[in-house]
């Protein structure tokens, strides 16, 4: 399968933009446009990201629910646990040969999907926790997932990777970027792990990418180095304060995702650790090439890692780009206070690093939210790349329509999970990935030989400019 992005346009805008009906101008912004779709029906001066099409997307496959997801692709990924002494864990997936063994094991969606189905009924208990019903409702659930994982062999209800195999070798040598991938809220670094197996194989010349389970109390499911639970706390009413424990948990992000990178580059380096395949696999990074990437919460921690923590490997160089799926950038208390923007200093001075910021249409169209996001981006180094994805919801950044069963997608539709104008959640978010890998490609490769990158270059006219009506013009 493969998608192109026809036009790429650079939208030039001095202004810093006012929250008005529709999208604002961005500043400086390399804006994806597909021109298939009448930006005019969206509202004026807004721009509307329409899909990327044109990248060869060899493995991001429609996969099926239940048995192993089918993939056209050569490209093989390994897969392999790790833990940060005294801090987070999560997979690590790499390049590896082509050939894989007989005996090799495929990779499941989830390394412990007992641990994340009874994580999600904790945020469901958390969520309601002034019902009486729903925690019976809630515990009665727990227990039925429990029975099922305990008679019944996981290779029966949760879904594999596509071409991704558990402790295989990895490529013999190699010089790759490291990707660290932070969750969003009430989830783990698993929902996302089709966004990681394929990151692998669809940056050209390959990738490592590490998911990091948070353990702020953000994650639905989530163990310290005791083999401790930690639980998942619910948005606060009252006290803790709304103030306090965001900018707190942000910053414990950014710190968990900074000790990951200092843990994988420093095994890098030379330092041995007592497993030998983490070893090798940490041997390929080249820690002048870090990118972290984030989705919702995670694209808050992106921000604030960014601003904050990793500030001096963005000074340094060692950060080449970064990139927020749908970020969380203003937070909305149920206690009814006043809202509040996030991270603070991310906000304040931007990101300096070039950023891929990928928008929902539900997202966008909260002023809030909206005038957030902008700022961010506005304030951030330019040009940097803003896209607003057609017809989705925050969910359609989540990998759920791949790996619950296809009659219950069109449900999510309509409970608000996935817009219901979108025929296909799997396309889009393949797209999704597809818009990824490439910016990641063009922003970290000295050289960059994709098929896009010369479009790109032509594509971008400094005197391509928004008519009144709404219409592009070059």
């Amino acid at each position: 399968m493969k998608v192109l992005i026809k036009h790429m346009i650079r939208v030039e805008d001095k202004r810093v933009p006012e929250v008005r009906e529709g999208l604002p101008l961005l500043r400086n912004a390399d804006v994806f446009v597909d021109k298939r779709f009448e930006l005019s029906k969206f509202g004026r001066d807004k721009i509307c990201w329409g899909m990327a099409r044109g990248v060869p997307l060899r493995s991001v496959i429609f996969a099926r629910h239940l048995p192993v997801t089918l993939d056209a692709s050569t490209k093989k990924t390994g897969c392999i646990q790790y833990r940060v002494p005294g801090s987070v864990e999560g997979r690590i997936f790499y390049p590896v040969e082509s050939e894989v063994g007989q005996g090799s094991k495929q990779t499941k969606w989830f390394a412990d999907f007992e641990r994340y189905a009874t994580g999600q009924l904790d945020v469901g208990r958390a969520l309601f926790r002034r019902s009486r019903v729903m925690q019976i409702v809630a515990s009665i659930l727990e227990w039925m997932v429990r029975i099922i994982a305990y008679v019944l062999p996981s290779r029966l209800f949760v879904p594999k990777l596509s071409s991704t195999y558990d402790r295989i070798e990895p490529v013999e040598e190699g010089s790759l970027p490291l990707v660290v991938f932070s969750h969003g809220l009430t989830g783990n670094g698993d929902e996302n792990a089709m966004l990681c197996s394929a990151l692998t194989r669809e940056i050209v010349g390959g990738a490592i990418v590490a998911e990091v389970h948070h353990q702020d109390g953000s994650a639905c499911e989530a163990v310290d180095g005791c083999g401790h639970k930690i639980p998942y706390i619910p948005d606060p009413i009252g006290s803790p304060d709304p103030r306090d424990l965001r900018p707190k948990q942000v910053r414990q992000r950014a710190n968990e995702m900074k000790s990951v990178i200092e843990y994988l580059c420093a095994i890098g380096s030379g330092e041995e650790r007592s497993d030998p395949l983490l070893n090798r696999v940490a041997r390929l990074i080249d820690p002048r090439r870090i990118i972290p990437v984030g989705y919702s919460f995670g694209g808050a921690t992106v921000a604030e890692y960014c601003s904050t923590v990793g500030l001096k490997k963005v000074e340094d160089k060692c950060v080449p780009c970064a990139v927020l799926m749908d970020p969380w950038t203003y937070v909305t208390p149920r206690d009814g206070s006043q809202g509040f923007r996030l991270p603070e200093k991310a906000h304040d001075e931007g990101i300096q690093v070039p950023t891929l910021t990928l928008s929902s249409e539900e997202f966008i169209k909260s002023p809030d939210m909206q005038a957030a996001t902008v700022n961010l981006h506005n304030k951030s180094l330019q040009p940097a790349s803003f896209g607003v994805v057609d017809k989705t919801r925050h969910g359609n950044f989540m990998e759920l329509c791949f790996w619950m069963p296809q009659f219950l997608v069109p449900v999510a539709a309509r409970i608000g999970f996935y817009d219901k104008n979108n025929k296909s959640a799997r396309d889009t978010y393949q797209k999704i990935v597809a818009a990824v890998a490439n910016f990641i490609y063009l922003k970290t490769s000295p050289d960059a030989h994709s098929p896009l990158a010369p479009r790109m270059r032509r594509g971008i006219s400094s005197e391509s400019k928004m008519s009144k009506r709404g219409n592009l013009k070059e």
